[in-house]
């Protein structure tokens, strides 16, 4: 249990300077289990609690239950299920290919390319080194490039992320030849798209010759595209969500309780200190001792930082909580670090790869921080209310007939939302969700199966 005291204590200015305290706040709690893990092996003076019954208290899910949780819990017919709960992602492709591809040789070398595509929906290696020397030549190559190009979702097939953004960039941002640009540099500077940082936009702009705050905006209009296509097939099965924070109803009213039991509860060895300490001549040991009361404290940090966090959420997100989401107010992080006092870096942080369960399933805390968009009577609505509000229009359409974009558009206006047929378009594909024609074919295929 954290003292009141805490709060008074702890001074975001000393936490931001900390790198330990950085990593432990940022950490999903699988990530600081392991953290915490290789601390106690390597520091003699933290203990592990032993407690019983740690897990039992834990609120797990897959990713299936947690981002297509709704209001209504009886089974929908959206077309992400649909493609889920019947197709393996081999399936899927060669299905698509199938339609599109006439040249049976070209159908053969895809499906070949199609068994190599990972986890993450690219081949990893060359398409070149995936295929059998001598049964290709290059026009053929250019062919398969080009009808993985025309795949939902845009990016399954590439070589790698970049290859991957690169086509997605192309189609969505087909004027903005800065973006590819970029997209080129960051290919060549880094491996991964986490690693971006100040210092890789910075370098950016200067390989670029443009300005430090153009660069920000174009690499943040790269990461809404979609970074892991294949995201949806795979991670159902593999991945296990562990909310952070738990909203429990009381009195008419949320409140904020804390779920860390997968994380390791650890004490002080002042035992070991004490015993040790009139022999101590060797400073790095002391260094440890205060390495360890560190550690301590930065765990305090991060659970009081949470909670104080989550309560702000219950104070500006309340509609949500109780109405559902197309009521989510759209926030940024400067409205959280004006309300806690805390660094808008510090708020990042907290809520990265943070989840929270309430009434309405498992979440993460950045569907409150999400883009927005413009409204009918000049407000603001979340893209995540938007996104939500089409996935529900297309689970309730007929299947024989299903509802074009210009149709999802009269809906979308009727709610309040400021759309055109190409905003709905662009949002509808961001969602991985087939245009109509193909929602139709594939409802018929579903129903020939049974």
């Amino acid at each position: 249990m954290i003292k009141h005291t805490l709060k008074n204590k702890v001074k975001p200015s000393i936490s931001i300077k900390n790198r330990q305290t950085l990593k432990i706040l940022a950490h999903s709690q699988l990530k600081l289990r392991e953290h915490i893990k290789n601390l106690i092996n390597e520091n003699p003076f933290l203990d592990e609690v032993e407690t019983n019954n740690i897990e039992s208290e834990l609120y797990s899910s897959r990713v299936n239950d947690t981002f297509n949780s709704r209001l209504d819990r009886k089974e929908n017919l959206s077309i992400e299920n649909i493609i889920s709960s019947t197709t393996t992602l081999k399936e899927y492709l060669l299905n698509q290919l199938n339609l599109i591809i006439k040249e049976e040789n070209i159908k053969e070398l895809s499906s070949i390319i199609i068994s190599s595509i990972n986890e993450d929906g690219f081949t990893g290696i060359p398409r070149e080194r995936i295929l059998p020397k001598g049964i290709f030549n290059r026009k053929e190559m250019s062919s398969i490039v080009d009808y993985f190009q025309k795949i939902e979702p845009l990016g399954l097939g590439a070589e790698n992320i970049w290859e991957s953004l690169m086509w997605q960039a192309r189609k969505i941002y087909p004027k903005d030849e800065l973006i590819q640009d970029i997209l080129l540099l960051l290919k060549k500077m880094i491996s991964s798209f986490d690693s971006i940082n100040n210092n890789v936009i910075k370098s950016i702009a200067e390989a670029l010759h443009i300005d430090i705050l153009v660069s920000k905006k174009k690499i943040e209009k790269i990461s809404r595209l979609n970074l892991y296509p294949a995201y949806q097939f795979y991670s159902k099965k593999n991945m296990y969500i562990y909310p952070d924070v738990i909203f429990k109803t009381s009195k008419n009213s949320y409140v904020p309780v804390l779920n860390e039991g997968v994380i390791p509860r650890v004490k002080l060895n002042d035992n070991l200190y004490n015993e040790i300490k009139s022999e101590l001549n060797d400073t790095s040991w002391i260094k440890k001792y205060e390495e360890a009361k560190d550690i301590i404290f930065d765990l305090q940090y991060r659970s009081q930082s949470l909670k104080e966090f989550s309560q702000f959420i219950i104070l500006k997100e309340a509609d949500f909580f109780n109405k559902g989401f197309e009521y989510i107010l759209p926030l940024n992080l400067h409205d959280a670090s004006s309300q806690l006092k805390k660094h808008a870096s510090t708020i990042s942080r907290i809520i990265k790869e943070k989840y929270f369960q309430c009434e309405l399933g498992i979440f993460s805390f950045k569907i409150f921080f999400k883009n927005k968009i413009k409204a009918i009577d000049g407000g603001l609505k979340s893209v995540t209310s938007l996104k939500k509000a089409i996935e529900n229009y297309i689970s309730k359409e007929s299947r024989t007939n299903p509802y074009s974009d210009e149709k999802i558009t009269l809906f979308l206006q009727k709610d309040g939302f400021n759309m055109k047929r190409r905003t709905t378009a662009k949002y509808r594909k961001l969602l991985h969700i087939p245009s109509a024609k193909k929602r139709k074919a594939l409802y018929s295929n579903i129903k020939n199966q049974k």
